[in-house]
């Protein structure tokens, strides 16, 4: 139901879902699900075993806990958080195809009966999200690009503690609408995802 809510609001969390063209019928469109949910860029950043790769996860999670505090959590809420936060999007991430299992347009591409869904991952409660975010029932069919991810995001609402998935969630709100907030948050988050993942030097004047 959260994650609905979410969805709802603009806010894409735990996957990726949007209305695409149907890439057998050009002259279609249909509902896609795919495997997402992480903060860092794609699945690799949380697996490679670098110098580099492991001082971004650590910049991670730094700026996980301050974004928190930003928000209100005490400093040692807000790193306890922050470290149950990375556990969890690793296990989303392993759950994840790599980029070059993704290049296979035919092995990404799986339609499903709407119904079928509640099989390939019955510990989502499909119904309820579909019920949010007011999607028509006449549409009977949908596309979900990698069902193994789905099955196990399911698995993972079931095994995580509510107050894990309360953080994360918390986290996702915060991370996708830093850049409308206060200029603390703004600055929070241009420093890393600017700077220390892109190597931007300077921010926008926020006009622009």
């Amino acid at each position: 139901d959260t994650v609905g809510r979410l969805y709802a609001a603009g806010l894409d969390t735990c996957f990726n879902f949007g209305v695409q063209v149907d890439d057998k019928d050009t002259t279609a469109m249909i509902a896609g699900f795919y495997q997402g949910g992480l903060g860092l860029p794609e699945r690799d950043y949380y697996f490679r075993p670098d110098e580099k790769s492991a001082d971004i996860r650590q910049a991670y999670v730094t700026h996980v806990a301050r974004t928190l505090e930003l928000a209100g959590a005490t400093p040692a809420d807000a790193k306890g958080a922050a470290d149950a936060i990375l556990v969890l999007e690793t296990k989303l991430a392993k759950a994840s195809r790599t980029l070059v299992e993704r290049r296979d347009p035919e092995k990404n591409y799986n339609k499903f009966e709407r119904t079928a869904l509640a099989k390939q991952a019955p510990a989502f409660a499909w119904a309820g999200f579909f019920r949010h975010i007011n999607f028509p029932e006449t549409e009977k069919t949908v596309l979900v690009g990698q069902p193994e991810f789905f099955t196990a995001l399911g698995e993972l609402f079931r095994s995580e503690s509510p107050a894990v998935w309360r953080d994360y969630l918390r986290w996702q709100v915060l991370r996708q609408s830093s850049d409308y907030l206060s200029r603390a948050f703004v600055d929070e988050h241009f420093a890393f995802y600017g700077k220390k993942l892109s190597g931007t030097t300077e921010l926008k004047p926020r006009w622009k």
